[in-house]
């Protein structure tokens, strides 16, 4: 299936998170490093995936004019929830550093994979 073909970036995600969690919660000296990595590999995970998305939708519209409303929606939306990522992460550094900003993407990037599998498999 080629869904799963989305895997390759969402599990090296998932991982990088984990080993940045952990990194935090045991006071390794290393703990920043290993979560700007994540924050990378996070990045273009979710570039991938909001191409893959776009790609599915635009070709459902039915009309050109539809395609560039949605895509004027998907970057409104994506900016409000990049700005309130933002404002989250700041808040949860401030209150328990690394290991709340990492375990919160994780949980994030959990319910994402899923959202956007089932967004994917119910317009194929």
């Amino acid at each position: 299936n080629w869904l799963r073909g989305l895997d390759l970036f969402y599990y090296p995600c998932f991982g990088s998170l984990m080993l940045a969690f952990f990194a935090a919660n045991f006071h390794f000296t290393t703990a920043m490093k290993v979560s700007v990595t994540a924050g990378l590999l996070l990045s273009s995970c979710c570039a991938v995936v909001s191409a893959v998305l776009t790609a599915d939708m635009s070709e459902k519209a039915p009309h050109l004019a539809d395609v560039g409303v949605r895509l004027a929606w998907g970057l409104l939306c994506g900016s409000m929830a990049q700005y309130i990522g933002a404002q989250l992460g700041q808040a949860l550094f401030l209150w328990n550093s690394w290991s709340a900003v990492c375990g919160s993407a994780y949980i994030c990037v959990w319910l994402a994979r899923r959202w956007t599998y089932q967004a994917l498999e119910t317009s194929s």
